[in-house]
């Protein structure tokens, strides 16, 4: 797996303005690795049928945050979890879109530090991952 997340760190741009880095911070948990998002970068990644590639965001109280998944090609699903196990007890939220129709999840920073995002490959596909934030108003 270590092999599989290092080469995905080779293939991993982030993408900002027109300025263009190699993402090469990685939380090891004892379920998975997780490469490390931030709002307002969109991040750029290709995957086969069947693969998962795995990120965590460090998300704050009092913000709204929306989580893009927008296809280049092929079709991906995101799924949101509060735990880094990332099962059904922990799912916050998902969007299953078909083909090429952007996939987005919405909501309001809670009680925990960190969530993670699990994107799935439906079929091969490249996809654009970019979560923004803004004051949430209650």
């Amino acid at each position: 797996m270590k092999v599989k997340i290092m080469a995905a760190l080779l293939t991993l741009l982030i993408l900002n303005g027109c300025k263009v880095e190699s993402a090469q911070i990685i939380i090891d948990t004892p379920y998975n690795s997780f490469l490390v998002v931030q709002p307002d970068i969109s991040y750029v990644h290709s995957l086969y049928a069947g693969e998962s590639e795995y990120y965590a965001l460090d998300i704050e109280p009092g913000y709204t945050y929306s989580i893009l998944l927008e296809p280049n090609y092929g079709d991906s699903d995101l799924y949101v979890y509060s735990n880094s196990d990332l099962s059904y007890n922990s799912l916050i939220g998902y969007s299953e879109n078909y083909d090429q129709v952007p996939d987005t999840f919405t909501f309001i920073a809670g009680t925990y530090d960190t969530v993670y995002i699990d994107v799935t490959a439906v079929t091969d596909s490249e996809y654009y991952l970019t979560v923004s934030r803004s004051l949430s108003s209650f």
